[in-house]
């Protein structure tokens, strides 16, 4: 049932409104004043209200603009006495219904409720076909970089699973091969694997960031961030024989405030990067306390064969193709996730590279993006 929602701070008036809106066949519920007006919409479902203009304490004009920001839709009808008619103009300048002199008319209140109503109606229906549109349109968006993604990063890994997956079974059934000399093969198999795993990984944080994921905001100490990356990474970096892998922190470095969950991805693919391209030399990591700016510096250096000129404007681009060392791709989906994680976190990422002497990647943050925001 439509609810009207009548404000007036004559009681005998209130009683009359409400009487004869009942007998139109609506549900009517009333207030005195505008403050109690405004709780009565925080807790009700009202479809329109009509709204007395001289009140004490806070007038019909000051009410209905605390309305309309509370329910910019919510259609309101503003009762003045004859002569106000610079002040009704006023009030429909200001976004009002409609308004009605007193002594009301109830048979013209009745016309311009309906019609009002109807009209709302209409305007509903347009925005919820609007709201469907763009969530449709989101989806397809969401659908084609699925289909992307699938296409450019997980193919890849695919077809060397099954390349390699059919002759090793096919020469294990025969006697072709010994078991223990699969090793090499399986091992092969484990490596793809792997890359299918984090394709689906960046895939599916990639579709959560496009889609708006929420930030997630405490308070952490870089150091021990930092410290566990670090743990993690040369871990990667004694599989690959090389251990210099070093970190450098401000010791005055204050409490960082941001999502932890995100910088640490941040952190990760970029580590990942300098520990996958680097064969020998030393990983330098550095943190530093920018105090005149209220930033965090942070930067990552690898002894890599750096990135190559044809691609470095689009690094941070979705799927750029690099060339291929070995058989590792320069670039991928990650640095284009960092870099819309770097963006949720109102920070800045670049690098600085050169050929055969390694790639140095920057990200500065502002300290705390803060528990007030």
């Amino acid at each position: 049932m439509t609810t009207l929602l009548i404000v007036d701070d004559d009681t005998m008036t209130r009683r009359i409104a409400e009487n004869r809106l009942v007998k139109m066949g609506y549900q009517v519920i009333s207030e005195k004043c505008g403050h109690d007006a405004l709780d009565r919409i925080e807790q009700a479902q009202v479809n329109l209200v009509l709204l007395d203009q001289v009140m004490p304490e806070l007038d019909g004009l000051s009410t209905y603009r605390l309305i309309h920001q509370k329910a910019p839709f919510l259609p309101v009808i503003m009762a003045t006495f004859h002569g106000s008619t610079t002040l009704a103009v006023e009030f429909l300048k200001q976004g009002g219904a409609d308004f009605i002199q007193k002594p009301v008319d109830f048979d013209v209140l009745e016309i311009k409720i309906r019609r009002i109503l109807k009209s709302c109606g209409i305007e509903r229906e347009i925005r919820t076909s609007e709201i469907e549109k763009i969530a449709f349109q989101e989806a397809e968006c969401m659908k084609q970089v699925i289909a992307a993604s699938l296409s450019h990063e997980l193919r890849t890994p695919l077809n060397f699973i099954r390349s390699v997956a059919g002759p090793l079974k096919q020469a294990l059934l025969t006697g072709e091969i010994a078991v223990p000399s699969c090793s090499s093969r399986i091992e092969d198999l484990r490596h793809a694997w792997t890359m299918l795993n984090d394709g689906i990984n960046e895939l599916i944080e990639t579709a959560l960031i496009e889609k708006g994921e929420p930030l997630h905001l405490t308070g952490f100490s870089l150091e021990d961030l930092i410290g566990e990356l670090v743990q993690k990474a040369q871990n990667m970096a004694f599989s690959k024989g090389f251990t210099e892998l070093e970190a450098e922190i401000d010791p005055a470095f204050p409490l960082l405030w941001t999502d932890r969950k995100k910088l640490k991805r941040i952190l990760l693919n970029i580590l990942d990067n300098a520990v996958r391209y680097t064969e020998k030399g030393a990983i330098y990591i550095r943190a530093v306390h920018e105090r005149e700016k209220n930033r965090a510096l942070i930067s990552v250096k690898d002894s890599g064969p750096g990135v190559p000129e044809a691609i470095v404007p689009s690094v941070f681009n979705r799927f750029t193709n690099g060339l291929l060392q070995g058989d590792q791709s320069i670039s991928g989906a990650g640095l284009y996730l960092s870099k819309k994680l770097i963006d949720l976190l109102k920070g800045e990422i670049w690098f600085e590279s050169s050929s055969g002497k390694g790639t140095t990647f920057f990200i500065s943050l502002p300290l705390g993006i803060g528990p007030v925001c």
